[in-house]
């Protein structure tokens, strides 16, 4: 199956359908103001509000991945209201087929209460961050728990209103000209064999349509691929609880978690909801066992050695944030003893998929880094290099 290519052209839709099929499906009378609240790669982001105040966020996907985004963030949104009590936004309606009278696919959903946790982080007291990021911990430990039996991204039947395992819907097998290209995305069942289609996907790209590349870049980037070959099995996990697979929001950064005000016994800050579920996975433990964007950053800029040019202040911030990291993975840990086997087990296995997906933008640096693995893969603690990070909107 062919998807349409990747485009960089502005999605035009039919603001006046827009407004009048929300209040049909919304079952208003009107919608009397469309506010544009956000723009990102996949999609545009409007509060629409209708004639009794009612508020709701409209969802417009680009024509990145036809259909299949938008399937695939409604069906984990359905499966996560109902099989866990992680906050997420509640569908209204939905139509993922761009030719209606829209002109795009579209989500009507709950306009979740509170702000982005983004907005207030840098005021909070070290001991809020961490009330915090205990309830990320929460979230991403009832995440792990769920039980999938393949990987890819998540969709539902809606006549019997079943899930199942369908194609993956992330980066690299879409973007560049990607989406155009009749690859193997997937389900699949194991490690090897998602690996083997990341490592097959580039080697076909490289081969057809890298041409922004030249001749030196292709032959190089195509040796790689041949090297990522001859060592995959080394990467893929001997611990069979390593293959179990679960839901992963992709992109679980600060903007992505809304907070609120509690009243409740104290005055204190709760998450009211995760939002932008789309290009989520069904991930094995190795690839879920992490942790997520929101605690990253900080530590590894301060694991670089970066802090010690900064002044005061820029020190004490990282430093806070390298303690929320310590304490993220502390926490899951002693929730979870499979969460914290994953998360350490499962390390060459994450940055293996991470070499694959960047190997293109630096071949060379890359070769040399295989080259210096053990024949038996038992000194790979030893070689590995770089952090075990990455930006999951593009790369996971």
């Amino acid at each position: 199956m062919l998807w349409s290519e990747d485009t960089d052209e502005p999605l035009q839709f039919d603001v006046a359908a827009l407004k009048r099929i929300s209040a049909e499906r919304l079952e208003r009378r009107e919608c009397v103001s469309i506010t544009k609240l956000a723009e990102g790669s996949y999609n545009k982001v409007f509060l629409l509000t209708m004639d009794d105040d009612f508020e709701c966020i409209a969802r417009l996907a680009l024509p990145c991945y036809p259909r299949f985004k938008t399937e695939s963030e409604v069906a984990t949104m359905k499966f996560l209201a109902e099989k866990t009590s992680i906050p997420v936004p509640k569908v209204y309606a939905w139509d993922s087929d761009a030719n209606n009278a829209v002109g795009a696919e579209y989500i009507l959903m709950e306009r979740i209460p509170g702000i982005t946790l983004s907005t207030i982080w840098n005021m909070l007291s070290l001991d809020e961050k961490k009330r915090i990021a205990s309830q990320v911990v929460d979230i991403e430990l009832q995440l792990f728990s769920t039980s999938l039996d393949q990987i890819g991204s998540l969709y539902m039947d809606h006549k019997d209103h079943t899930y199942y395992v369908g194609p993956i819907v992330i980066d690299p097998f879409f973007e560049g000209g990607r989406a155009s290209m009749d690859l193997d995305r997937g389900p699949w069942k194991t490690t090897r064999d998602f690996l083997n289609a990341l490592i097959q996907n580039e080697t076909d790209y490289l081969s057809t349509h890298a041409t922004k590349l030249n001749d030196e870049q292709v032959q190089s980037s195509l040796q790689l691929c041949s090297k990522f070959k001859e060592v995959a099995h080394l990467f893929c996990p001997d611990n069979p609880s390593l293959e179990r697979v679960s839901l992963r929001h992709s992109d679980l950064h600060m903007s992505n978690i809304m907070v609120e005000l509690s009243f409740d016994e104290k005055i204190e800050w709760r998450i009211s909801g995760i939002i932008d579920w789309e290009v989520s996975v069904t991930y094995p433990a190795w690839a879920c066992a992490k942790v997520p964007r929101a605690f990253e950053l900080g530590a590894e800029d301060e694991a670089n050695g970066d802090s010690s040019q900064t002044d005061q202040k820029e020190f004490q911030e990282l430093s806070e944030e390298a303690e929320i990291l310590m304490y993220y993975k502390s926490e899951a840990g002693k929730r979870n003893e499979a969460f914290k086997a994953a998360m350490e087990e499962g390390r060459r296995c994450r940055i293996f998929r991470d070499k694959i997906i960047l190997g293109r933008h630096d071949p060379s640096t890359i070769c040399r880094w295989i080259q210096n693995i053990d024949g038996d893969g038992n000194s790979l603690h030893s070689v590995v290099e770089g952090s075990d990070s990455v930006v999951e909107k593009t790369n996971d």
